[in-house]
């Protein structure tokens, strides 16, 4: 504070009965018509309950992740553009890809080879997350084979379900 003239930060005020406040605080230094320092501004925003509630979103986060991630089906979430922005270790082992290829890797650009049972090649366009996407359903136990290698294809069942921002309905 008394080096540059102003300090930002968090300050935790402990009561006589142990309660925790938090608060976000923002102090400058004043000085007179000399030079010399007048006073200090302190302003002070309580974010105990924002900062309770982030430690909470934390712990839901890292609990959900362990449950997504010991999943024995692939799961994989795509933005409004078909593009994947995260998947579990399962959908990389299916999909023969690493997970950090996965991001980004969007199936309406990229050919993966994708098969119907018949044998017919399955236009991005048909692909179960392109109708979820497009038409805003979802779809249940489309069956597909996608080529991981020469000659070698991955059978895979594909249940897609959209997810809407509260905004857009």
């Amino acid at each position: 504070l008394f080096t540059k003239g102003v300090w930002n930060g968090e300050i935790v005020v402990k009561r006589f009965n142990n309660q925790e406040f938090v608060f976000s605080t923002n102090m400058s230094l004043l000085y007179d018509e000399k030079g010399n320092i007048n006073s200090i501004v302190l302003v002070n925003h309580n974010i105990t309950e924002d900062e309770k509630n982030q430690k909470q979103l934390a712990l839901a986060e890292d609990q959900y992740e362990v449950v997504v991630e010991s999943l024995s089906e692939g799961g994989i979430w795509m933005n409004e553009d078909g593009v994947i922005v995260t998947a579990n270790k399962m959908a990389s082992t299916i999909l023969g890809l690493e997970k950090e290829k996965l991001v980004g890797f969007s199936f309406m650009t990229e050919d993966r080879n994708a098969i119907r049972e018949d044998g017919t090649y399955f236009p991005p366009a048909a692909l179960p997350f392109a109708i979820s996407l497009r038409e805003g359903i979802e779809t249940n136990g489309v069956v597909m084979g996608l080529a991981v290698t020469a000659g070698e294809v991955n059978w895979i069942s594909i249940n897609t379900r959209p997810i809407f921002d509260d905004a857009d309905l």
